[in-house]
């Protein structure tokens, strides 16, 4: 499966720029052999200390350790690597700087390899897949909200409690802990067909577009994709506008051919059909023709023999031979034996012949 990429940032009404994110080097064909091509961003969390150098630092090594990825590792595996990789140079920041527990980022990363879609995330950044018309969130928030929402799911807490709650934005599991302690993740790939659209990005984008118009965003040019999302967000003039940062990978079928939604050739496909329904139209012409024949043939007369003189004898006279019509005449026996010819009854109709074909249904 080919990638066509996309990007665009803005800063929003913050004054520095905490966003960060790379691709993986496409050229590389060795890594896109086995490791296919990588999109990763990462969101410093706001309102700690040096939020641009967290992830800029968790992406950079993200990519450096992926990219070492061999073609004997999984693909889940390496990622879950790079991202242990990731957390362990955020926290050698944090202790660079002195800054110990105050240094953090969200990570969300996406591979597509061949026809199929890995991801990995810690954060409230996301990873969304958009087909059809239809877009879904694929990743799912690591926040406190969430764990407020499953609480009111269960009838312990009211909607109106957990909205209220002033921790609900706060972050349960983020780049730069000791301990990551919930980590988003797929084993398997998702499968993807021609024209899917994966898309990543920063809260700054889902916190100010809703999924509707995130998705009435969508076009066939993936950089004008990221650009009109970025443009409609920072349009809002939103106060506090956090920073926004979305990428996208367009799903392509190599040398730019398109394949069907179901994954298949289009191309392809479309010769097998036109070719399976020549050869049909082929075989009822030539049937037809051959029945057609058959009517126009002349019925070939009959073999007759001269009767002898007949015997002064009252008793009628039989063909010596079997007729056409004679359907016992030289039948063999089970056995092995020539049963007896068939004496029909001169009197009586000719036996009724079956079709020799089974009728068209």
């Amino acid at each position: 499966m080919k990638t066509k990429p996309g990007n665009a940032q803005h800063i929003g009404s913050r004054e520095n720029q905490e966003d960060s994110f790379a691709f993986s080097d496409p050229s590389d064909r060795r890594l896109v052999e086995h490791g296919g091509v990588l999109a990763v961003v990462a969101d410093g969390m706001g309102g700690m200390s040096h939020g641009g150098a967290a992830s800029a630092t968790a992406v950079r090594a993200f990519r450096t350790a992926y990219e070492a990825k061999r073609p004997e590792e999984s693909i889940p595996q390496a990622l879950l690597r790079a991202l242990h990789r990731a957390n362990a140079e955020v926290i050698t920041l944090a202790r660079t700087v002195g800054a110990v527990g105050e240094v953090g980022s969200t990570l969300a990363a996406v591979v597509v390899h061949e026809r199929g879609l890995y991801w990995i995330s810690v954060g409230d950044s996301r990873v969304y897949h958009h087909r059809s018309g239809r877009l879904w969130q694929i990743t799912s928030d690591h926040t406190y909200a969430h764990e407020l929402d499953e609480r009111v799911a269960a009838g312990s807490l009211t909607e109106e409690e957990a909205q209220a709650d002033p921790e609900r934005g706060s972050l349960t599991s983020y780049i730069g802990r000791a301990s990551l302690i919930r980590i988003d993740r797929c084993l398997k790939p998702f499968p993807l067909v021609a024209d899917d659209v994966i898309l990543l990005c920063s809260d700054g984008l889902y916190g100010t577009l809703g999924e509707a118009e995130i998705t009435a965003a969508i076009t066939p040019d993936p950089q004008r994709l990221c650009e009109r999302l970025v443009e409609a967000a920072i349009g809002r003039r939103r106060p506090g506008q956090d920073n926004v940062t979305v990428l996208a990978l367009k799903c392509e079928e190599p040398w730019g051919r398109p394949v069907s939604r179901t994954g298949g050739r289009s191309g392809l496909r479309s010769l097998i059909v036109v070719g399976v329904a020549l050869v049909g139209i082929l075989l009822v012409l030539l049937l037809v023709a051959r029945r057609r024949e058959r009517m126009r043939r002349p019925t070939p007369p009959r073999e007759t023999e001269t009767a002898s003189p007949p015997l002064p004898s009252p008793s009628p006279t039989f063909p010596r031979g079997p007729t056409p019509r004679d359907p016992t005449a030289h039948r063999e026996h089970p056995s092995g034996a020539e049963a007896p010819l068939g004496l029909p009854n001169p009197l009586a109709p000719p036996p009724t012949v079956a079709p020799r074909g089974p009728k068209g249904g």
